[in-house]
């Protein structure tokens, strides 16, 4: 999919097959993490994002650079609506997808994760895998020196093309 420079989703995808894991209608988003980037060599574009693998049994061995996937072939059942990225200062957020519980949540690119499910804010690879089949999320992000609690509820949308 050719991805044009847009902030939340560059496309969707009609079907997306990953082994056995068939999804229709899924939205695309520019790659913007600079750790992917550089992992990933261009030779990737855009990510679909956790919800893809929703419903399926997945067992990630990062060491072995291993993507176990068991599925059953569904619709894409719905997300958060944010992107996480880290640099330093641990977990921000660096998109927000329009029309999604993270959205209506008051979500902004720039938010800092202080918080996740209560605990200290995971590594970027832990935050994706603690996601997965998880219906409700609760954050407490920063903004401006100011602390709040958000609570995500997982819900099905499809952001506008840009």
């Amino acid at each position: 999919v050719e991805v044009p420079g847009a902030p939340a989703v560059a496309a969707r995808a009609a079907e997306v097959a990953v082994g056995p894991l068939v999804r229709h209608d899924v939205p695309l988003t520019h790659l913007r993490a600079p750790g992917l980037k550089r992992a990933l060599a261009g030779d990737v574009g855009a990510l679909a994002g956790v919800a893809l693998f929703d419903g399926a049994a997945l067992q990630l061995r990062l060491g072995e650079r291993l993507l176990c996937v068991e599925a059953h072939a569904r619709r894409l059942p719905g997300g958060f609506g944010l992107g996480l990225n880290a640099d330093g200062g641990g977990l921000f957020v660096d998109g927000v997808y329009d029309g999604s519980p993270a959205a209506a949540a008051g979500l902004r690119a720039g938010d800092r994760v202080r918080l996740w499910n209560g605990h200290r804010p995971p590594s970027i690879t832990a935050a994706w895998a603690a996601v997965h089949d998880r219906d409700e999320l609760t954050l407490v992000v920063e903004r401006d020196g100011a602390s709040r609690e958000v609570v995500l509820a997982r819900a099905w949308f499809l952001p506008p093309l840009r």
